[in-house]
Parts: C-alpha cells; structure tokens; sequence
C-alpha cells in the first residue's frame, strides 16, 4: 500500500509540473525554442482516436516562450485578415472599374 501512495503523489507532482499541449504546430513550435518534451500520448477525448497531445515540462522558460510563441501567431494571424481584407478591396474595386469601362 505504501508503493501505491508514493506512486501516485510522485504522478501527482509530475501532473503540477507538465503541461498538455493539444495543437501539433504549438508543440513543434516549443520544441525548436528548447522545451523539454516529457511524453506524447493518444487524446483520449477524440472520438476518432486520431489525434495526439504532447506533455513539457512546466517551468519558467516553458511559460516564456508559450506566451511568447502565443502572441506571435496572433499578431500574424492579424496580419494575415487585414492583407485578406485589403485584397478583397482591391479586387472589388477592380471589378468596379471594369464594369465602368
């Protein structure tokens, strides 16, 4: 019964100190700055059972670069819209002037 007890508060305290990572191009995003990997399992809430989560290790560099690497993909993300919004424009007022012609 003791084993069982050390056993799971040492699973209790590696769950404190991991952090599970859904998304595919985060992980791998996260590897590249240096974050240690600690284990990839199936994610057992996909109903396909397709789909993989990745566990690292939870410590400040960790903390630093997912938010870091977070506010990155949104600003490109935004960049993104605002380059599509301006094409969109673009091309309708292309069309408009053709039609004028």
């Amino acid at each position: 019964m003791e084993i069982r007890t050390i056993k799971q508060n040492a699973f209790y305290n590696d769950q404190k100190k991991s952090k599970v990572i859904r998304k595919s191009y985060l992980a791998r995003q996260l590897l590249a700055a240096g974050n240690t990997i600690i284990d990839i399992k199936a994610d057992k809430d996909d109903p396909d059972h397709k789909r993989t989560v990745f566990v690292f290790r939870l410590d400040d560099k960790f903390n630093n670069d997912l938010t870091r690497i977070l506010k990155e993909n949104e600003s490109k993300r935004r960049e993104q819209e605002i380059e599509r919004a301006v094409d969109a424009r673009l091309k309708m007022m292309n069309e408009e002037t053709q039609i004028v012609k």
